[in-house]
């Protein structure tokens, strides 16, 4: 078997990955979907270059300044950029209400709600980070038929 590097299976891109997501602690079901992006797709892609020139921005300014190094970045910032990072891999949900009635899927929603709930922040960051939840897993091989070698030197 060999692998076909033209295969749009092997290409995450923009694709969804919908999981149930449980509740942090018990690991019960809290009866919400949620749609992820992964750091292929190009909303993430894009926030991500940015994330970087302002790091090289960062680096240049405290060269200029006589420093090795820029100050780490505080609690706050580091937060902000993980919410930024969520927010840009958050594609929908399903299931969630408010007072009983369905939460519209919005940036501004998703960002009021993952500034509630870290938790669903990080399960969320979590799920879009696992690349083999885009990519349908490929065929396992079938045993050789009579006459065909198996690969194995073994024996």
């Amino acid at each position: 078997m060999a692998l076909d590097v033209l295969d749009d299976d092997l290409v995450v891109g923009d694709k969804i990955h919908w999981f149930d997501l449980k509740h942090y602690v018990t690991g019960a079901p809290t009866g919400a979907r949620l749609g992820v992006l992964s750091d292929e797709a190009e909303i993430v892609k894009a926030l991500r270059r940015k994330m970087h020139d302002n790091d090289v921005k960062r680096f240049a300014e405290a060269k200029t300044a006589g420093k090795e190094a820029p100050e780490p970045l505080l609690y706050d910032e580091r937060e902000a950029l993980l919410l930024d990072l969520a927010v840009a891999r958050l594609a929908g949900w399903e299931g969630l209400v408010r007072g009983g009635e369905p939460l519209p899927f919005s940036a501004s929603e998703a960002r009021a709600l993952l500034q509630k709930a870290p938790w669903i922040r990080d399960a969320i960051l979590a799920e879009s980070g696992e690349l083999a939840n885009f990519i349908k897993p490929l065929p396992t091989p079938s045993e050789p038929t009579p006459g065909e070698s198996s690969g194995s030197t073994s024996g």
